[in-house]
């Protein structure tokens, strides 16, 4: 699933406030559980969250941001379809819900004959 987050959750004190809910959802990010959505002007964002909350992986995960954002940048203009985009509202129960398994439905086989 591709999640955003945005650049006013990582800021000031709301940025000290939900750092480990964040945290979580970047490594999400690095295990390739979910796949980041993040403009390329939100990186320098990202890039002072991490050096403040995370120094010894900052650089490692300022990466991985820099190139999700380079695969935003790239995807067509209609390609925020399909994002979850947390909120301070509901980071908590977004976070909960993307850790969990994928449910996925009965799969329904089509046989085309040749």
């Amino acid at each position: 699933m591709r999640v955003e987050i945005p650049v006013s959750l990582l800021k000031d004190r709301q940025g000290d406030e939900n750092a480990e809910l964040i945290l979580k959802l970047i490594r999400f990010f690095r295990e390739a559980r979910h796949e980041w959505a993040i403009s390329p002007r939100d990186v320098d964002a990202v890039h002072t969250f991490l050096e403040r909350h995370l120094p010894v992986l900052a650089q490692s995960y300022l990466l991985l941001a820099q190139k999700a954002s380079m695969a935003q940048a790239w995807a067509p203009r209609g390609g925020i379809a399909g994002v979850v985009r947390v909120a301070d509202e509901t980071l908590t129960a977004d976070v909960r819900d993307l850790e969990r398994p994928a449910v996925l439905g009965p799969v329904r086989w089509v046989v085309y004959e040749v």
